[in-house]
């Protein structure tokens, strides 16, 4: 069952990657920074990042004369060598996707990373709560929060989140060795995780302390062991990360320095900033204030991990607060600890209320009904004079407006809705496996497809056709007369709707059935062990014959490779910063925009008398300069070359074309949007010989800004 449910949030995830999709525009923040040591360790099995922004810390660029560790994602090696400041860990783990699936691998790792979330915390807790309690409440703290926000992204702390997940389902089943190798995997990421030490001890001070407790430094001492080797090897000190030696500017000398310098905010000013700023835990948790209502329950319960939790939150807010960069991914972790807490208040509201569906259906179906009011009355709250209406506190004032404005409905009542209309939809498709229900149910109401739809739909209509469901479902004791209920009010509600709740079904269903395949034949951890070996080695071998593959095309210069490998300059300033969500040479600072930087232009591309085509966009350098791409192909006897200015955009340039530093043509474009256009050049060169092919684009005579579209071809 802990699978099915992370296979479940899985598929949730997989639909909400899926609306949101683009070519490469996952890769946002730091995960330029992760691609790059991904590139490096393909390329060169080396953590070595001289080829990417190596400019930056080096030439005299006119602004990087002081560059800060915001905009470093430089350490300094042992021997002065350029490694990545981010943790190596994420690159190294995702590399076998990497290899497999090129870029699209990095956004597989990073969705794998939720459903393996999802496993675990619905196994952590599940040690608390009953089945479909657990997995209702793990929905809502992974898609009701703003942690959906990661789920299209290539994130370090989506992998901390499935390793501490995973952590916490570890350490309530009694096996304190990998709770271990994964706490210490977290402290190496980032030290400040020590604080999770604390509820780590209590849960796994309820089985045997003593032992699991040796068993646990047992696990933590290995990861230490082979992470210190390496941190050795990279920076010379065994506890030094690359944070502790970021590369920075000032006053432009290059000099060294470490992350500890940067908890430097005033404590009442951090304070402030985390709980209302841009990344404020107010607005993008608010729905987990829910859980102090199951806080008390949780205190009596299991008093001592409830202390340790309350304990780590409070140190997770101590110490970030002083944190001179705001984020509330920071905290994600401390937060998780009270997901049992949050899956608590509809538990005890049914047993309190006597509303459980299993005993008393009609209650239920009236609690539904009521609920269904609510959502009617609940715009009330959003009036921007609420404070004349309803004596409250700021607090108050913006959880009722992230309510009604987020589908986030008044507090625990939401939620037992959400648990009556969960057991509904399991009781149709599953007499046994509740909790499968319950995920389904409150995943469908919170991922972005459906929230999209309903901005197009009424909300009183969508829940009072959920008040009506649940009605059908308590009333209706065989499936087969209920069913045909379920899907009329659907398709009442929009077909839209209905068929994205059935894919929903049809895609956890598939992987709930693969999960019952593989599971027969992993019934010990031996062969669980083999399995992932074995399904890394076969990543590998479809990368590699994927690479082979793609080696025996023609190369274009619009080509991703040859993008890649390509080097770019705007005037004599190297464009060494590669932006791989636009496939481009960006120089930090010169370029603002898409079409300012030497590349492909992605998600958009490069459109041509109106259809996307595959072309390399050279733009002139800023104020009229000139803009280079230098770019090595595998060569033949002729080269085919082709031109256009893009639709929209500015022409009129002087392209100047060298083959292997020999001027073959002075083109002169169009000043205006232009068909495409080619030449060919008879090159002298054997086949399959290594080519350098330059193309440098001035503006024309009269033009400040313009550029033009390239592609080319040997025979």
């Amino acid at each position: 069952m802990v699978w099915c449910v992370g296979l479940v949030t899985l598929a949730l995830a997989i639909l909400q990657v899926h609306s949101q999709y683009e070519p490469n525009t996952w890769i946002n923040r730091d995960g330029r920074f992760y691609v790059n040591v991904n590139q490096t360790l393909v390329d060169d099995f080396s953590f070595d990042q001289s080829r990417y922004a190596a400019s930056w810390y080096t030439g005299q660029l006119s602004w990087n004369r002081e560059i800060n560790q915001g905009w470093s994602n430089i350490a300094l090696g042992r021997n002065n060598e350029h490694y990545p400041k981010h943790s190596w860990i994420l690159p190294v783990l995702a590399t076998p996707l990497f290899v497999a699936f090129g870029l699209l691998g990095t956004l597989f790792f990073n969705v794998l990373g939720i459903g393996l979330a999802g496993a675990g915390l619905y196994r952590f807790a599940r040690s608390f709560l009953r089945p479909e309690s657990a997995a209702a409440a793990t929905i809502v703290f992974l898609f009701a929060t703003s942690i959906r926000e990661y789920m299209y992204d290539y994130h370090i702390d989506v992998l901390m989140l499935a390793a501490f997940s995973l952590a916490l389902a570890c350490a309530v089943t009694g096996r304190a060795f990998v709770v271990g190798m994964l706490c210490a995997t977290l402290v190496v990421i980032r030290p400040t995780t020590l604080m999770l030490a604390l509820p780590m001890a209590a849960l796994l001070s309820e089985r045997d302390a003593r032992r699991s407790f040796l068993r646990a430094i047992g696990g933590a001492l290995l990861v230490f062991a082979v992470v210190g080797g390496v941190n050795a090897w990279l920076f010379g000190r065994p506890w030094w990360v690359g944070y502790n030696r970021v590369l920075i500017v000032e006053h432009g000398v290059p000099r060294v320095e470490s992350a500890t310098d940067v908890f430097t905010v005033a404590f009442d000013e951090g304070i402030k900033r985390l709980w209302s700023g841009t990344y404020g835990l107010r607005d993008r948790f608010t729905i987990m204030g829910v859980a102090g209502l199951g806080l008390p329950w949780l205190l009596v319960k299991r008093t001592r991990y409830a202390l340790a939790a309350i304990t780590t939150a409070a140190i997770s807010l101590v110490v970030f607060a002083r944190y001179e960069y705001e984020g509330d991914r920071f905290h994600w972790l401390a937060i998780a600890l009270f997901v049992p807490a949050l899956g608590a208040v509809p538990e005890l509201a049914s047993r309190f209320l006597k509303l459980s569906i299993f005993r008393s259906p009609a209650r239920a179906a009236i609690a539904s009904g009521v609920m269904a009011v609510l959502v009617v009355v609940a715009p009330a709250f959003a009036d921007p004079h609420l404070e004349t209406i309803l004596p409250t506190t700021s607090f108050t004032r913006e959880l009722f407006k992230n309510i009604s404005t987020e589908l986030y409905l008044p507090a625990a009542l939401y939620l037992l809705n959400v648990f009556a209309f969960s057991i509904g939809v399991a009781r149709i498709f599953t007499t046994r496996i509740p909790a499968l229900g319950a995920a389904i149910g409150v995943g469908v109401l919170f991922i972005e497809p459906l929230r999209t739809m309903l901005a197009a739909n009424d909300l009183r209509v969508l829940s009072f056709g959920a008040a009506g469901l649940c009605l059908f479902f308590a009333f209706s004791r065989q499936r087969i007369v209920a069913a045909p209920f379920l899907v009329a009010a659907l398709l009442l509600l929009s077909v839209d709707i209905a068929l994205l709740i059935a894919k929903v079904f049809v895609v956890a269903g598939l992987l709930v059935l693969a999960a019952r395949f593989f599971a027969k034949s992993l019934t010990t951890q031996r062969r669980s062990w083999f399995a992932v070996a074995s399904l890394t080695v076969l990543l590998f071998v479809a990368g590699t014959a994927r690479l082979a593959s793609a080696r025996g095309e023609r190369e274009h210069l619009s080509s991703h490779d040859v993008v890649r490998r390509a080097r770019a300059f705007a005037g004599t300033v190297p464009c060494d910063f590669l932006a791989w969500e636009h496939m481009s040479w960006e120089c930090s600072h010169i370029d603002h925009g898409v079409y300012d930087m030497v590349g492909l232009a992605l998600p958009n591309g490069v459109t041509v008398q109106g259809s996307v085509v595959a072309m390399v966009v050279i733009p002139t350098a800023s104020y009229g300069g000139v803009r280079t791409l230098v770019a090595r192909m595998h060569g033949s006897s002729r080269f085919h070359l082709t031109w256009a200015t893009p639709d929209g955009q500015r022409g009129g340039v002087r392209m100047t074309v060298f083959i292997n530093n020999r001027q073959v043509d002075l083109i002169e474009t169009s000043l205006d949007e232009s068909p495409i256009q080619e030449r060919i050049f008879a090159t002298g060169q054997a086949s399959n010989a290594h080519m350098e092919i330059k193309i440098e684009v001035r503006p024309s005579a009269g033009r400040s800004n313009a550029l033009v579209a390239v592609d080319g071809y040997f025979e």
